[in-house]
């Protein structure tokens, strides 16, 4: 447990006229919160980052061995985080800034929706989503991995991100398929969980009827034949090293990334030069930790929960 101070402003049962209310204590959000000793907040420049995990597997566990170390090559600060909504807030009252957001996996969709429910009404708080290889946006999500796992039943958050699910219909019906903040999603054409990633219809392909700013990379049509576009799984855009020079992009500029501002030589790499072949293999071993937990949760349920009452009001 984290023992976060109280926030600097209100962001506790809401922050703002509209906004949907917290139905979790604020104790409990913010010890969901992992805000590193070495956390400068804000200070001597730094952009305050927060890494919001997927499925199953924490933050701290999921960017361990990947993203936790961006702040070794750029001027950033990251915190782990459960609870994207109240995070967002938090680190935004405590450190005086915007806030930029890493999410992977559910983390992605996760962040629309915190930004649907509240968040969105400040666009400045740009809030990429570069390292989202799956589900930043609610379209085309592989029928249900319970299924594929042969389950009788499902843990509520994976039949909430089926396809035809009324929590994806809830989404559409709001244009949350569309960018409420500048943000970029990377996404790779081997991935094993989510599907299909290329083409126009790829499943994370974020639409911007806003006008907020969107760029949706995907690695295999950014430079053909290089390593850095090759076989880069669901978790192992996580340590890809183009996916990380986008991420810096989107952090550190105005707008959504710009894949002309790249350095393409940074396709002729395997992974950051901040990683190694150990941080590869651990970051790849935390999906069978997913799949465990998944296995493990309860309740189970052989049917998709309810959306949150607010949800389906402001979508009537």
């Amino acid at each position: 447990m984290c023992s976060n101070p109280t926030a600097n402003e209100q962001i506790y049962p809401s922050q703002a006229a509209g906004d949907a209310p917290f139905s979790v204590t604020e104790e409990k959000l913010r010890a969901a919160i992992h805000v590193p000793d070495d956390f400068e907040y804000g200070r001597n420049g730094k952009i305050p980052v927060v890494l919001v995990s997927g499925i199953a597997v924490l933050a701290g566990m999921t960017y361990y061995y990947n993203f936790r170390k961006l702040g070794n090559e750029t001027a950033v600060d990251v915190v782990n985080a459960e609870y994207v909504a109240y995070s967002i807030n938090y680190i935004a009252t405590q450190t005086g800034k915007s806030v930029a957001v890493i999410s992977w996996s559910q983390g992605g969709l996760d962040t629309q929706w915190a930004l649907n429910t509240g968040s969105r009404r400040d666009p400045s708080s740009k809030t990429s989503s570069p390292s989202a290889p799956t589900s930043t946006v609610p379209n085309r999500i592989r029928p249900l991995l319970c299924l594929t796992l042969g389950l009788p039943a499902c843990t509520p958050s994976v039949w909430q991100k089926n396809y035809t699910s009324t929590f994806i219909e809830t989404f559409r019906n709001d244009d949350g398929d569309s960018a409420y903040v500048p943000t970029t999603t990377i996404y790779s054409t081997p991935d094993e969980i989510v599907q299909p990633q290329s083409g126009p219809n790829a499943s994370v392909r974020l639409h911007d009827v806003r006008g907020a700013g969107v760029t949706n990379a995907h690695l295999q049509s950014v430079r053909t034949g290089q390593p850095a576009d090759g076989f880069y799984s669901h978790e192992g855009v996580l340590y890809n090293p183009l996916a990380w020079a986008l991420a810096v992009d989107a952090i550190v500029h105005a707008g959504p990334a710009s894949i002309a501002r790249v350095d393409r030589s940074v396709c002729e790499q395997v992974l950051p030069p901040t990683l190694d072949l150990t941080d590869l293999f651990r970051t790849e071993g935390f999906l069978f930790i997913a799949v465990a937990e998944l296995l493990a949760y309860e309740p189970h349920m052989t049917a998709e929960p309810a959306v949150a009452g607010y949800a389906s009001a402001s979508s009537a």
